[in-house]
This record gives structure tokens, sequence and C-alpha cells, in this order.
């Protein structure tokens, strides 16, 4: 897997895992927050038209976790 990913859903790995750089506390919510999505998706309380935009917001913000990290490296 290219390090410029990231995988989102309900069988994805940890976000600490698959980027290890970032702080176990910023790794930690960016997991419940892609947990509660995919909760949200699974119970039919948000469609997928719905969970798109908010997934690439997801992704924007772990880019901005992971850039705050490598600048405190």
């Amino acid at each position: 897997m290219s390090k410029n990913s990231v995988e989102l859903g309900w069988g994805a790995r940890p976000i600490k895992e698959q980027h290890p750089i970032l702080s176990e506390e910023a790794a930690a919510q960016l997991d419940r927050d892609n947990h509660d999505l995919s909760r949200l998706r699974m119970r039919g309380l948000i469609s997928d038209g719905e969970i798109r935009p908010i997934r690439k917001r997801l992704v924007k913000s772990i880019e901005e976790q992971i850039k705050k990290a490598l600048n405190n490296a």
C-alpha cells in the first residue's frame, strides 16, 4: 500500500497502524470518526451520497494530522 493512502470503512485497519507517525490521541479520534460514519451508514441513517463528501473531509483531516506530525518530528 502506498504511503499516500488511507483505508476507510468498517473493514479498515486502525489509522495508527496505517500511519504510525500520528499521535495516539489523533489516531484514536480519527478511528472513532471512521467507525461512527460506518455505523451510521450501515444503519441507513446516512446515504452513500451523504457519506462521500464527509469521507473526503475526513481524509483531509487525516492529511492535516499527518502534516502536523511530520512537522513535529
